[in-house]
Order: C-alpha cells, then sequence, then structure tokens
C-alpha cells in the first residue's frame, strides 16, 4: 500500500498526489490518501482544505489505523523507526530525490514533491486524473470562450498568474516565498510578444486589483479571476491558453504543466525562493524559459 500525506493548498496536493500515483504504476499498489493533517492545522499557518475531489483523480482515502499502522504505531519510538525505516519517506531537502522511485513494498509519504521528474514518464494518466470532473462554471465558460476567441482571432492567449494573498499577509509565507516583482512580469510579457506577436493576455490573481493598478498591460487582455470562478475552474483555464506565465506558485505552476500545447513557451521566475541563492532548480521543467 501506498500512502501520500495531503498537505498545504491544491498546488501541493497536486504534486503529493503525481508521486503516489508514479508509485502506483511502479509497484502496482493500492494508492490511499492521509488527510487527516487538515483537521490539526497550526492557526498561524494559511487555512487549508482538502481539494482533489474536484478533479478526476484515484481517490480513496486512508483510514485512522492505516495512518497509525505506517507512521505512528508505536508513538514516540515511531520516530526513531522512521529514522531507519524505509518504508516511511519524509523529504529531507528541497529538490528531486530519485532514491524515492526505488522504494519497494507499503510506503508512507510525506513531503511536497515539487518536480516533475517524480512523474513526467506518467504525463498522460496525470493529465487524464488532473482534469476536472465536472463542467466548467456559466463564468468559467465564459471565460474559456474567450480564450478561444483569441485563437480564432489570430492572437496567442497567454495566462498571467500573480500570487499575493499569503506572501503578503502572512510573514512567515513572505519571508520564506518572496514577492515576484512587477519588473518580472513586464520582462515576461515582452519576451513572449517578441516571440508569439500579437497576443491576448488572460490574467489570474488573488488580488486582481493589484493586478490591475500595477502590471502593465499594452496587449489586448481579460481579467479572469472573479469570485464567481472556482479557483480549480482557473487552474483548468490557464492550461487552456497557449503559453503561461507563472508566479512562484504551485497553482500556477500546474495550469502550466497541464497545458498541452506542443509549442507552449513557458516563462518562470528564476528566483522561486526568497532565499538568496536558491533558484529551486528542479521545480522548473528545463524546457521551460526562467527569467
Amino acid at each position: 500500500m501506498i500512502i501520500v500525506k495531503l498537505k498545504r493548498g491544491m498546488g501541493n496536493q497536486m504534486f503529493q498526489y503525481a508521486l503516489g500515483r508514479r508509485l502506483v504504476e511502479d509497484l502496482k499498489s493500492p494508492l490511499k490518501l492521509d488527510i487527516s493533517g487538515f483537521e490539526r492545522q497550526s492557526q498561524i499557518d494559511t487555512k487549508r482544505e482538502y481539494e482533489l475531489h474536484h478533479f478526476n483523480i484515484l481517490e480513496d482515502f486512508a483510514n485512522s489505523e492505516e495512518i497509525i499502522k505506517a507512521r505512528d504505531r508505536w508513538g514516540f519510538l515511531s520516530r526513531l523507526y522512521q529514522a531507519i525505516n524505509t518504508k516511511i519517506f519524509r523529504e529531507q531537502h528541497v529538490g528531486y530525490d530519485p532514491r524515492l522511485l526505488n522504494k519497494k513494498g507499503d510506503i508512507y509519504l510525506d513531503g511536497f514533491w515539487h518536480s516533475e521528474k517524480y512523474f513526467q514518464s506518467i504525463r498522460e494518466i496525470i493529465l487524464r486524473e488532473l482534469a476536472l470532473k465536472t463542467s466548467l462554471s456559466s463564468v468559467g465558460m465564459a471565460a474559456a470562450a474567450e480564450i478561444e476567441k483569441a485563437t480564432a482571432e489570430g492572437k496567442a492567449s497567454v495566462s498571467l498568474h500573480v500570487r499575493r494573498g499569503d506572501y503578503v499577509t502572512n510573514l512567515k509565507a513572505k519571508k520564506y516565498h518572496g514577492l515576484i516583482t512587477t519588473e518580472y512580469y513586464g520582462g515576461a510579457i515582452e519576451i513572449l510578444r517578441n516571440k508569439v506577436g500579437e497576443m491576448k493576455i488572460f490574467l489570474f490573481s488573488d488580488d486582481i486589483e493589484w493586478v490591475k493598478r500595477n502590471i502593465p498591460l499594452q496587449d489586448a487582455h481579460y481579467f479572469v479571476t472573479n469570485p464567481s470562478i472556482p479557483f480549480y475552474e482557473e487552474v483548468h483555464l490557464m492550461s487552456l491558453c497557449d503559453h503561461n506565465i507563472i508566479a512562484n506558485s504551485s497553482f500556477s505552476w500546474w495550469g502550466a504543466w497541464l497545458n498541452q500545447n506542443l509549442n507552449k513557451i513557458v516563462i518562470a521566475p528564476r528566483k522561486w525562493l526568497a532565499k538568496t541563492g536558491n533558484d529551486y532548480y528542479n521545480e522548473i521543467p528545463e524546457s521551460w524559459l526562467k527569467i
């Protein structure tokens, strides 16, 4: 059995699920999701919920007995056991760890696993299972129609995502992640304009009013985000665009990764975290452009 601990926001949960799904293919074992952590979140962290039920995933939840057996069988002694037990795998550092793909038997996974290297080999499966389970809302359908209209008009459709939210309001998150500058977005727009010509920019953000005031928008554009569009639909709408400009966020990372345009250009921030000198090199696929 493979048990994956799900935590943080939807983009992180997608990474966690994708790794578990890869191991299912390799080991031919059942996959169980541990969502118990959402009930025990710290008051200082951004409140998160289980979000993968919006997608066509293999959804089977681990019960408390299975979780205890895998992770906390002997209470305090379990932590000592975990240090030498290869069946319990906690992420030790940021980045791809190929040793994980050599695991056998029952496994409990606790980490973020931010690298497509874990699941690129089953891309078609992930594309199918992280597709929306239900039809778009009426407002989402209107946005999708605008994306399609841009193509009909001979314009390249480009998603642009600005992440602010808890990166601004939560000091811990701000210190760790940092905020992407307006210069990054202006530079990314200019690069795409030079590469693809006429385009229409589709804007996504948890602070859309800030985007309207601060992002330079000389090209045709459309503000997608509004209270009537669920955020899980936003990931799908990003994936419908020809090209993507992402934030330092797993949310728009997945919008770009799920984009099936074979000629897509994805622009990502080179400095993924606020920590000096850390460009989070495993986070960004080699084919994406880092600036």
